[in-house]
């Protein structure tokens, strides 16, 4: 997400109490309520949902350092607006002008009135715009015209029965220097009654000069106001919809492609991505991938099928410009993805016929960056865990410099143990510059823990969730006054947080180990939580202090600590702005 801009203004009255139904908000508890909310913001997955921005007023016992700090912060949070009253309080809220992240999911022809006051208050500031519904008339393209600052627009539903405007620059006049900005254009699903109604995707798609993202939406026949539209139920229908997708989706999006890549006077960045939302067909065009591969562009959501076709109609380039998002079933084809930088791969949909043997080609992946693989089956004889099992030992049998990240999640196995299948040797060995280990329900053992934290000396970010196996032990090592854990220097970031099983944390660890790591984030959600005052308290007197910036607070407080205290435990760090 893109940095935000300052804000200078903040509200001057800063109200008592807000009621919300039965609740009451005070301000010893709101602010922290909405730092809950909040704290995801730092990997961008925050929204704040259905509220009136009322109820979202600056308010806090210092109200000085809340209103200095916390508007940064919700400038930075997706506001979703449903009802033509939400609508009005961001109107009339001097509020508004912190607002740069907005989604409209009112019906477009009951917000059409609000869109001339909408534009002037909060165009200017908006920055990522998504629209549930875009039926491209001109109340909507007035509105987004107005928005100068625009970087990113996802359009869920764009309706062209409507018969939208053209996109004239003499009728508006301002949405050309507005749409020169925009970087990332989402849009998910089309909707049409003509043919010829599908004209408007080329066009509006050709007013965005210097997009680095686009994605090809999925074309429905029928309004996006209807009960359904035409449903596909034989191979002639399926054959008349992805000609049409190719003549009015996917070439236009061909043309755009090859036009920025031939255009060496425009000085922009290039494509770097095209989505396939309408994957559905199970078909990539030959086309599409030719021009991605031309253009430098990856080519994201590709299904197994869709490189089975592929790979038959061309076999250099694919492995260079495709994201594997889905099912995987044969072995050989990782062979050809030289420049496959993530793989990620579920149990439910992986079934890898091809055994490891000996003379096969094992695949290099020489620029391979991210490992993530979750087994979500209750079996361990189910076919796709048999696979992923095969894979990882495929990903992990020789050194991969590369390599920066590796998640393993197991989903709960019933009343089955989670199968013990990484071997921390193996990752240390062939692994040797991870940054982030990411694992969950893993059975692991503290001697197992303790071989990753002393082989895998750049870690950055450690995950441990729900491994009842570790103990404080596998953190700190034999010799409790040399932990194993503060060998790893450029650790940044430590999550552990344990939601079914057990802790045996206590304030040792604290005192001998976390103080002492320089860490911005510190997630330490556990139950039973043995750690007491004492232990938190250690905290302010290391690097800890010095450095830590999110330290959200956990569900379970020690039973002699009081959440008052926590609260100004947590705003005696340096870095600390709530």
């Amino acid at each position: 997400m893109e940095e935000v801009s300052e804000v200078s203004e903040i509200p001057d009255e800063i109200p008592d109490i807000i009621k919300d139904d039965e609740k009451v908000l005070t301000p010893y508890t709101f602010p922290e309520m909405v730092i809950g909310n909040l704290m995801c913001t730092a990997i961008g997955q925050n929204q704040i949902g259905r509220f009136s921005l009322e109820k979202l007023a600056p308010i806090s016992p210092n109200p000085t350092s809340w209103c200095t700090n916390i508007p940064k912060v919700l400038a930075a949070c997706q506001i979703e607006l449903q009802t033509e009253p939400e609508i009005e309080s961001v109107l009339i809220t001097k509020d508004a002008l912190l607002w740069t992240n907005i989604c409209l999911l009112e019906e477009s022809y009951i917000a059409f009135a609000n869109f001339p006051r909408f534009a002037s208050l909060l165009g200017p500031q908006i920055q990522i715009l998504k629209l549930d519904k875009f039926f491209g008339q001109i109340p909507e393209i007035s509105f987004i015209s107005c928005c100068v600052s625009l970087k990113s627009l996802t359009i869920i539903q764009m309706d062209v029965t409507r018969g939208p405007r053209m996109l004239l620059p003499s009728e508006f006049p301002n949405f050309s220097k507005t749409f020169a900005k925009v970087r990332f254009l989402s849009t998910e699903n089309i909707y049409f009654e003509n043919p010829r109604q599908l004209e408007f995707f080329k066009n509006f798609l050709h007013r965005f000069p210097k997009l680095e993202q686009v994605s090809i939406p999925h074309p429905h026949s029928g309004g996006s106001t209807s009960t359904g539209g035409v449903k596909m139920r034989n191979p002639t229908q399926w054959e008349t919809m992805k000609t049409l997708q190719f003549k009015y989706l996917i070439k236009p999006v061909i043309d755009y492609l090859n036009e920025r890549h031939n255009n060496m006077n425009l000085p922009v960045n290039p494509i770097r991505r095209t989505v396939n939302a309408a994957g559905v067909f199970s078909t990539v065009f030959p086309e599409l991938a030719n021009a991605c591969a031309k253009n430098g562009a990856f080519l994201t959501n590709v299904r197994q099928k869709q490189i089975e076709n592929l790979f038959l109609a061309q076999d250099s380039t694919l492995g260079k410009i495709l994201y594997l998002t889905d099912a995987l079933n044969d072995r050989r084809l990782l062979a050809r993805w030289v420049n496959l930088e993530k793989i990620c791969l579920k149990t439910s949909v992986c079934d890898i016929r091809s055994e490891t043997r000996e003379g096969n080609k094992i695949p290099t992946f020489p620029i391979l960056k991210s490992i993530h693989l979750i087994f979500d089956s209750d079996s361990m004889l189910d076919p796709g865990f048999q696979a992923l099992k095969r894979l990882l030992r495929l990903m992990i049998c020789q050194t991969r410099a590369s390599v920066k990240e590796l998640v393993v999640q197991w989903s709960p196995f019933g009343n089955d143990t989670p199968p013990d299948i990484i071997n921390p040797m193996e990752i240390v060995k062939h692994l040797p510059n991870l940054v982030k280990f990411h694992a969950s329900h893993w059975e692991g053992w503290d001697d197992d823990l303790l071989q990753l934290l002393g082989g895998l000396r750049k870690l950055q970010h450690l995950a441990i969730e729900d491994c009842p196996q570790f103990t404080e032990h596998g953190i700190m090592g034999h010799d409790a006054n040399k932990p194993v854990i503060l060998q790893l220097s450029d650790l940044r970031h430590i999550e552990i947080i344990n939601k079914t099983g057990s802790s045996s944390i206590t304030d040792h660890c604290f005192e001998k180990a976390f103080q002492h790591l320089k860490l911005k984030t510190f997630v330490f959600d556990v139950f039973p939580n043995l750690v007491t005052k004492t232990g938190y308290k250690c905290l302010t007197g290391g690097e800890f202090a010095n450095f830590i910036e999110v330290f959200p607070q956990p569900r379970h407080l020690p039973v002699d600590m009081h959440k008052d205290e926590f609260d100004q435990l947590r705003k005696s760090f340096r870095n600390w702005t709530f």
